[in-house]
Parts: structure tokens; C-alpha cells; sequence
């Protein structure tokens, strides 16, 4: 791990330990490798985190592929820790400990100006990073991630601190021999395969639903409510969105229903050549939330929100 200062401006770089790809894994079946960390341990300092990126380093450094290999790259604190020190005990196990994540086409994440997220410098951070290898089918390697944090000290800036929302797709699923095919309108009832034993649930009406699907051929497109997740019960402002997402996919939108609006939507494209993604986040759409009834979000994995309370 290594800290650097510029005008002011701090970055702490460090290292994963390194996994084996012994084989194609699509997306979230590759190894995962977890590292512990502390800005600072010699410090009790609040510190506040404007960026965060990603990389990965293989054979293929030369060839500019390396980064294929990143399914996705987790950035956690401690919600006991966290939340008990900043003196917000009603948010322990009430809200995510995920603060940032990285995905193949947003490796690189910015806050406006003004904001960040706070965290303590001798806080437990985690960062989790899981392998993809969708193009490389007889190949044994090795390959391993470099992560590099910005932050502010806190001694003369006052920034205004962001915190997070995140919203799943979660889809109704029957057995596997039950799939039905989905309406691009949404006028059948759109039932998917479930991927996962450990993502399964039941909504409020006792229906099955699951996190992680897989989905037919062709072209789909999935609609899910997410406003008890969301939870907004007064006006927010929405300061940044990332997105996690798979090869195939072709957008996401977050749309408000009450006003038939788009709040936010993403751009994705795949090469041709390889099972690779690009994401276009479109920031001009987004707009102040006022209390919202209903929101619809449309073909996406995890959606990421980044809010301020007014």
C-alpha cells in the first residue's frame, strides 16, 4: 500500500492478492479475492472519499485486455464500525456497508465537486474483487487488481457527505422446467431462471423471486419496482449513479411512473469481436426526486445511487 499528497489531495494505492483463471467464468461464478485494509492507522482523522478506480494487470497487459478479466470490484466498510462512530446507530443493519463498486466499462468512479463519502482513517475498509474470463476458453493465468482511493482530510474543507441507495433487479422464477417466456410489454406475466441458490426470496405476496437470473435468448426486457427498496419517504437529490451490469445487456432506466419520466438511463454495448461491455452513463437526466410513488428500472443487475439528504 502506498499514500501520495498533491495539492493537498491524498491517494492510497494497493494491491489484491493474486487469483488463478483456469477457465471461462461468466459473470459472478468467477473466484472472488478479499483484502483487508486502513488509510491510516498512525491517524483518527475524518477523511472523505472523491474517487475511486480500478485495474486489473495479467499476460495480456500488452494486448490492453487485462481488464476483460473484472466481473466486479466491491469497495465495503464495516456497517457496525462505520455507522456506531459516525454516531448513526439507527443505520446499523438498516443500510448497505457497500460504499463504491466498479464494473467492466466504469472502472473509475468521480464525485461532483463539493461531495464525498466520510470515513474514518483508521476504519476497516474491504475490497472485494471477483474474475470474469468470457474470452479466453483454453488458457491458465494469473491475474491480480490494482485499486487507487482519493480523499480529502478534513482539517479546512467541509465536504457534503454522499450516502448510498442500491436497487436489484429481482425477477419471479419457477422451477426449471416452468419458464415462460417474458413480454416485452409487460402484459404476461415474465418468469426468468434462477441462477443462484443463495439469491432466492418471496415478495410481499408470497411469489418467488430471484436476484440472480439467466434469461432466454433473444430480446427481453424486464421490469421491476423498486420503490420500497429505494425507501424515499421525502425529497432527495441524486449527486451520482453507477451501474453493475453483464455482457448482453442493451440499457437501464430508472423511470419515475407517477410522472411517466426518465430520471436516469445507461447506454450499454458489447464488442462484436468479444463479450465486452461499455457503458454510457447519461448524468443529464438526472433530476430532483420529489416523493415518488412507483419506479420501474429496466435491464440492469445493481443499480448504485448516491444521495444527499435536504
Amino acid at each position: 500500500m502506498k499514500t501520495s499528497e498533491k495539492d493537498e489531495k491524498f491517494s492510497t494505492t494497493f494491491n489484491s492478492s493474486t487469483i488463478l483463471i483456469d477457465g471461462v467464468y461468466t459473470s459472478m461464478e468467477g473466484p472472488i479475492s478479499y483484502n483487508r485494509f486502513k488509510l491510516n492507522e498512525e491517524e483518527n482523522e475524518l477523511y472523505w472519499i472523491t474517487k475511486f478506480e480500478g485495474m486489473a494487470n495479467s499476460k495480456y497487459n500488452s494486448e490492453k485486455i487485462s481488464n476483460d478479466f473484472i466481473c466486479h470490484i466491491n469497495l465495503y466498510h464495516s456497517d457496525v464500525e462505520h455507522f456506531a462512530r459516525m454516531g448513526l446507530n439507527e443505520r446499523i443493519s438498516r443500510q448497505q456497508s457497500d460504499i463504491l463498486m466498479l464494473t467492466k466499462g466504469g472502472l473509475s468512479i468521480t464525485f461532483p465537486n463539493g461531495f464525498g463519502y466520510p470515513l474514518y482513517s483508521n476504519e476497516k475498509i474491504l475490497v472485494g474483487t471477483q474474475a470474469l474470463n468470457l474470452n479466453k476458453e483454453n488458457e491458465i493465468f494469473n491475474v491480480d487488481y490494482k485499486f487507487k482511493l482519493h480523499y480529502l482530510k478534513n482539517k479546512d474543507k467541509q465536504l457534503q457527505p454522499l450516502y448510498m441507495r442500491y436497487v436489484v433487479l429481482a425477477l419471479p422464477y419457477k422451477g426449471e422446467d416452468e419458464q415462460t417466456k417474458p413480454s416485452i410489454n409487460g402484459d404476461e406475466k415474465m418468469f426468468v431462471r434462477c441462477a443462484g441458490p443463495n439469491n432466492r426470496m418471496e415478495n410481499d405476496r408470497g411469489e418467488k423471486m430471484t436476484t440472480f437470473w439467466k434469461i432466454p435468448t433473444g430480446k427481453h426486457s424486464f421490469v421491476s419496482n423498486v420503490t420500497k427498496i429505494l425507501s424515499l419517504k421525502k425529497e432527495e437529490t441524486i449527486h451520482f449513479i453507477n451501474v453493475h451490469v453483464h455482457p448482453y445487456a442493451t440499457s437501464l432506466e430508472l423511470r419515475d411512473s407517477t410522472a411517466n419520466s426518465t430520471v436516469f438511463k445507461s447506454i450499454i454495448t458489447s464488442s462484436k469481436e468479444k463479450k465486452v461491455l461499455k457503458i454510457s452513463l447519461n448524468f443529464h437526466r438526472l433530476k430532483e426526486l420529489n416523493y415518488i410513488q412507483h419506479i420501474n428500472i429496466i435491464w440492469f443487475k445493481k443499480l448504485i445511487i448516491l444521495l444527499i439528504k435536504r
